[in-house]
């Protein structure tokens, strides 16, 4: 199977824009992602994100990762604060130095 609107042949085309994306699958699972390219690390900086689109009844879960490609002294995490059909919002920490890197997300949901 790939990811897409649903076609005659069981097949999902992803929905991508600005960063972000979703799809949407046969069992009415809906699967939301995005990339936040530079953003500021530090203990005390929180990030909001706006779902693509609304999840209709619940967001499960949501997961986040950092995104960093140079090398620096330090350890960055990216929690998940909070989240509801709608957005979410993160805390990207960085204990050592506050750093600008990127944050990668997925939202599950129905």
């Amino acid at each position: 199977m790939t990811l897409a609107s649903q076609g005659s042949s069981g097949q999902y085309t992803p929905h991508l824009n600005d960063n972000k994306g979703y799809v949407k699958l046969d069992n009415g699972l809906i699967i939301q992602y995005g990339f936040l390219p530079n953003i500021y690390y530090n203990e005390s900086h929180y990030e909001q994100i706006d779902f693509p689109i609304p999840f209709p009844n619940k967001c499960v879960t949501v997961l986040a990762s950092c995104n960093q490609t140079e090398n620096h002294n330090g350890m960055r995490q990216a929690y998940v604060v909070s989240f509801d059909k709608n957005k979410a919002t993160f805390l990207p920490g960085e204990f050592g130095k506050s750093i600008y890197a990127g944050l990668t997300w997925m939202a599950i949901g129905f």
